[in-house]
């Protein structure tokens, strides 16, 4: 009697999927291409706002973060940005230039020299940081912003402690940190 059970319970589930095999289908496209879309969405531009971007740079700056630092930079814009004298005009032609391999050796020595800074800081110091004002990005080219910060800092090194505001110009290009404005 457990066989013919089982028969039933499967004949049953594959005659509910028959019947609403249509839904199912039509239920499965639409889920795959929001997956789609949203990976699109996300994966073009970061997902970023450049005002996010700067609060995440903020962060990891507070933290010693390197790696999240990283996560949030866009290496080939950080060459083309520097190679380009950070002219905003001069940078689309700049970054389509930039080849795969110059990209991945800057990637490795800025790498080597964050994790090295943020080592010694955290040996020698500390330090904090706190946004007090974001102002609205400027647009300097297509998908290129400067975002200027007001950041508070206290930095302490060797138990010496100093405070100040500090004002920063990051430019962000497709939601991705690349540098200082000039």
């Amino acid at each position: 009697m457990e066989e013919n059970s089982t028969n039933t319970t499967t004949e049953t589930k594959t005659s509910w999927f028959k019947s609403h095999m249509t839904v199912c289908i039509i239920s499965a496209v639409v889920v795959i291409a929001v997956v789609v879309a949203l990976v699109f969405i996300l994966g073009n531009n970061g997902g970023k706002s450049p005002e996010e971007v700067v609060k995440t740079y903020v962060a990891a700056m507070q933290e010693g973060n390197s790696d999240k630092i990283m996560s949030i930079t866009d290496v080939k814009g950080v060459c083309a940005w520097e190679k380009c004298g950070r002219d905003a005009s001069k940078f689309e032609e700049t970054y389509k230039s930039i080849s795969d391999d110059e990209a991945k050796k800057y990637e490795s020595t800025a790498k080597s020299g964050l994790d090295t800074a943020m080592g010694l800081l955290k040996s020698f110091g500390g330090v904090e940081m706190s946004i007090n004002n974001i102002e609205k990005p400027e647009e300097l080219a297509t998908n290129l912003f400067k975002v200027n910060a007001n950041v508070k800092m206290k930095v302490s090194v060797f138990g010496i402690e100093q405070e100040q505001d500090q004002n920063m110009s990051l430019v962000v290009y497709n939601g991705r940190f690349i540098g200082e404005a000039k």
